[in-house]
């Protein structure tokens, strides 16, 4: 990933200087790393980040910033079967990282007499049923939770 005022996505030794298009670099990518799958990387930005693998509508504050791609030593480190929808596998680890790069993990603290006796966090995107926040909860503290979610959505 490329960008002046973010420092995002994995470490690399590309210099983008070095090409003079996105596809030269997507081909020099390819020759250089065995990748399986490859897919650009845009980024919209304002009043914070979000990125996806499909262009944004607005053209003055977004932009492709680099490509995403799975070789065939991430398949093997992680244990991915080669078969597997890639470019499933790559949007959905990309809207994994949007959600962190949005501030939208979340965890949770519970106090009982200024002592804190369980908390538990990352947990990835706002509906706290929906990313099992309300699931790891003490039942102590639920009917708390529910007056506040109430309060939020009502």
């Amino acid at each position: 990933c490329f960008h002046n005022s973010y420092n995002l996505g994995d470490e690399h030794d590309y210099i983008q200087s070095n090409y003079s298009s996105w596809e030269e670099l997507k081909k020099g990518i390819e020759s250089k790393e065995e990748v399986l799958a490859i897919k650009p990387l845009y980024l919209y930005d304002h009043s914070g980040i979000t990125i996806s693998t499909s262009p944004f509508q607005c053209r003055w504050d977004s932009g492709q910033v680099g490509w995403i791609y799975i070789t065939k030593g991430t398949v093997k480190i992680t244990g991915m079967p080669i078969d597997k929808d890639l470019d499933k596998s790559i949007d959905l680890e990309l809207s994994t990282y949007d959600q962190e790069i949005q501030g939208e993990v979340f965890g949770f603290s519970c106090y009982k007499d200024g002592e804190c006796i369980d908390s538990c966090g990352g947990f990835y995107g706002r509906d706290i049923r929906k990313n099992g926040m309300f699931d790891h909860i003490p039942e102590e503290f639920e009917i708390l939770l529910k007056e506040v979610v109430e309060l939020e959505i009502g």
